[in-house]
């Protein structure tokens, strides 16, 4: 997969000030990342959205959860393929709950925005500008 319009991230659950920075990490243009706040409105953005084919969430959305958010998604057929990185303070119980829910990845806050460019990078083999 390339860095096109057709790959796009989606940024769930985390304020404007550390979504710039992750924005910044990327080096991304306008368009390619995008942006939801609450739990609801992350599902509502992937149904809509079936360029969006990478989700970096915060576990503590409002109204429900990241591996609430990731169970809802894994359920719809049309998600399978869906890089769900979930992001939240380490506990062994919560990498067990985020991997059984269908997340790729669990990384520990606090955020390392290069990291996860790197993971998305190699692993993913989304080409980034870093």
């Amino acid at each position: 997969m390339t860095k096109t319009s057709e790959s796009k991230v989606l940024l769930a659950g985390f304020p404007e000030v550390t979504s710039g920075g992750f924005e910044y990490a990327l080096c991304w243009g306008s368009g390619i990342l995008t942006r939801s706040c609450t739990g609801v409105e992350t599902v509502e953005k992937c149904l809509a959205d079936p360029a969006i084919r990478f989700l970096v969430m915060d576990v503590a959305l409002e109204g429900m959860n990241g591996f609430e958010v990731t169970l809802q998604l894994r359920k719809i057929h049309n998600f399978s393929d869906l890089v769900i990185i979930l992001v939240g303070w380490y506990s062994l119980a919560s990498v067990n709950i985020a991997l059984a829910a269908g997340c790729n990845e669990f990384i520990s806050k606090p955020l390392d925005f290069e990291f996860i460019a790197g993971l998305l990078n190699e692993r993913y083999s989304l080409v980034l500008n870093l």
